[in-house]
Formats: C-alpha cells, sequence, structure tokens
C-alpha cells in the first residue's frame, strides 16, 4: 500500500493567499482503512512486539526504527521514531493508526475539529514531521488532517485543523492517522530522532474548509493517473509530492491550474 502527500501552495486574487497546504491523496488513490474511542493508546503507554499497541509501523530488526521511550511529555512512555542507515541510506517507517499488522482507524464518537500532539523533534538538515489523517463518516472520507511541522528541542504543542470538503458531517465514524518524518528537499536522513506523545482530537466550535474548496481531485480512485486542478480563479504552486518514507516522488515549482500525477509507475 503507497500512500502520498501533496504539498502545494494555493493562491487566488484578493481571495486566498494559503501556504503549505498538505493534501492526503486517500481518496484519490481509492485506499481503505479498516475501522477498528478517541485516540486508542493516544499516550503510547501499552506495547507488544515492539510497537505501540493500537499502532502500525515498520519494525525490521536489527534497524532502530521505532522504541519505546521514557523520555515523556505525560505519563510514563512516548514512541520514538528513528531514521537509522541500511547500506549507507536512510530507513524509516511512518507511523499510523492501526492493530500491529495493518493500518486501521480508531473509532469516534464526535465530528472533530482538529487533531494535537506533542512532540519533539531533532532534525538532521531540515527534516520535519507530517502528520495526515483522513475522518470518515458513515465509511467515507469526510474530512482530512495535513500539517507539517519543524524541528523543535523541548516538547511542543501541534495542532493540525481538520478541513471538510463544504460543510462538516453530523456525524464522524472513525480516524486514520500517519505520522511521517519527511523533508521536501528528498528523503529524511539518517539521524533525525523523533518523539511524540499524547495524540488526541477536539472538538471545535467553528469548523471551516476553504482549502478544501479550493481544489478538486479526478478520478476517484485512480488507478494509473489523478488529476489535480484548481477551481474558480485559484491556482497551484509549489507542488511537492512525497512518499511515506519522505522521499520526494515529483516536485515543480510552475504555477498551474492543474496537474496529471501519474500513479500507474509507484
Amino acid at each position: 500500500m503507497y500512500y502520498l502527500s501533496l504539498d502545494a501552495t494555493f493562491t487566488e486574487s484578493n481571495k486566498y493567499n494559503m501556504k503549505k497546504i498538505l493534501l492526503v491523496l486517500a481518496f484519490a488513490m481509492g485506499f481503505n482503512f479498516n475501522s477498528n474511542s478517541q485516540i486508542l493508546n493516544g499516550g503510547f503507554e501499552s506495547w507488544n512486539a515492539g510497537l505501540p499497541d493500537n499502532w502500525w509501523g515498520l519494525v525490521f530488526p536489527p534497524y532502530n526504527i521505532f522504541s519505546q521511550s521514557s523520555t515523556a511529555h505525560t505519563g510514563n512512555f512516548a514512541v520514538n521514531q528513528h531514521v537509522d542507515s541500511i547500506g549507507g541510506g536512510p530507513i524509516s517507517s511512518p507511523l499510523s493508526s492501526g492493530d500491529g499488522n495493518n493500518v486501521t482507524a480508531h473509532p469516534l464518537s464526535f465530528v472533530p475539529g482538529s487533531l494535537s500532539f506533542w512532540y519533539r523533534l531533532n532534525a538532521v538538515s531540515g527534516d520535519e514531521v507530517s502528520v495526515t489523517a483522513v475522518i470518515y463518516s458513515g465509511g467515507t472520507g469526510a474530512g482530512v488532517v495535513v500539517s507539517v511541522f519543524p524541528a523543535t528541542a523541548n516538547y511542543t504543542l501541534a495542532t493540525a485543523p481538520v478541513m471538510y470538503g463544504g460543510s462538516a458531517p453530523a456525524t464522524a465514524d472513525s480516524i486514520a492517522i500517519i505520522f511521517t518524518i519527511t523533508n521536501t528537499s528528498g528523503s529524511a536522513h539518517i539521524g533525525t530522532d523523533l518523539l511524540i506523545d499524547d495524540v488526541s482530537v477536539s472538538i471545535s466550535s467553528s469548523i471551516t474548509s476553504p482549502q478544501l474548496n479550493a481544489f478538486t481531485i479526478a478520478p476517484v480512485p485512480a488507478n494509473e493517473a489523478v488529476t489535480i486542478a484548481a477551481n474558480g480563479n485559484a491556482s497551484l504552486s509549489d507542488i511537492v509530492i512525497v512518499d511515506v518514507s519522505g522521499r520526494v516522488v515529483y516536485s515543480s515549482e510552475n504555477t498551474v491550474s492543474s496537474f496529471v500525477f501519474e500513479t500507474s509507475n509507484l
């Protein structure tokens, strides 16, 4: 299963000046998450077989990709996500909501307005942490969480808004979450070290979504190619698509009204 993120700037004369909006292409790629209340084991206190319970990532001994850390924000433990070296190159893995073997979604009992977590990132060469998520309503993707956060020497609260297309749904079933160490100039770098703790979702008194109304994605799902097009007078620029290891698979500094990304070669 291959996950992609789109990092693009959307601009519309006299209306939009939004920068570095990260869009999960789970909709366009037709990915499915198994629904499995609010963030299960979000404090990473319980572990099994090298991973926190209710989460999934690559466990590949002897490489140090995930570990249980006692340097926690609260409680006894946090999750340590690390970029190790294999054959002189970087090896890392996203941390996803899951059951230890598969990517799954965590059940929700309300419609979230934001996703928050505490993190500490010791970054090499400008590495960052991205958080992407899909909120499901009635088994269908209804909203996304899409944000990138920089290095920080101390535990810092990161909060990312949920963006819904049009209006927020009346109910939400579940949320699938992915944390990734990334770098827009290429792969994540050996030695980057990330601590994450206290993942949570919150209800917002005002849920808005102008970003999602600025573009469309088709077809859904996409077997060979997906077209991303700006709506109205909006435009797309500074486009970067990365995979879950942080490797850039497409980039463009051109300003365009739409572009086609070939998925058949992935």
